[in-house]
């Protein structure tokens, strides 16, 4: 793909993936106090549906977030980087999600609906770079 900086992509890539990490540690956490260690509990149970759908809408506004910082460390072909941001991130996501096994705690509906979403998301957050300058 020509024109593309890989700095700001790789640089959003960062963003993206480091934000979502700290987002589901503090969340992971937060719902854990209280509960016994000693008993595994799905992220079904764990958070809820609704609180799975905001656990979702969160971390697709932190790869907007990702695309953003992408497409304004690029400064041009503002919407292109950010949807490159959503690729190699959801590139890394299926990864994930291969590496993991079947025995996935997150319900299928929560991942197709991130895996469908994550280009738009990052496109967008380029987007919104582009207006801003």
């Amino acid at each position: 793909m020509s024109g593309l900086k890989w700095k700001a992509i790789v640089f959003g890539v960062a963003v993206d993936m480091l934000g979502s990490l700290v987002i589901g540690f503090v969340a992971y956490a937060a719902t854990a106090a209280g509960q016994p260690l000693t008993e595994p509990v799905s992220m079904q149970e764990r958070f809820g549906t609704i609180g799975l759908v905001l656990l979702c809408v969160v971390g697709l506004a932190q790869t907007g977030l990702g695309g953003f910082a992408a497409a304004q460390m690029a400064r041009a072909h503002h919407v292109r980087h950010g949807a490159a941001v959503g690729v190699v991130s959801l590139i890394f996501g299926l990864l994930l999600k291969l590496s993991s096994g079947p025995d996935d705690a997150l319900p299928m509906w929560y991942d197709i609906a991130s895996y469908l979403c994550v280009i738009p998301a990052a496109a967008l957050g380029g987007q919104l770079a582009e207006h801003r300058t």
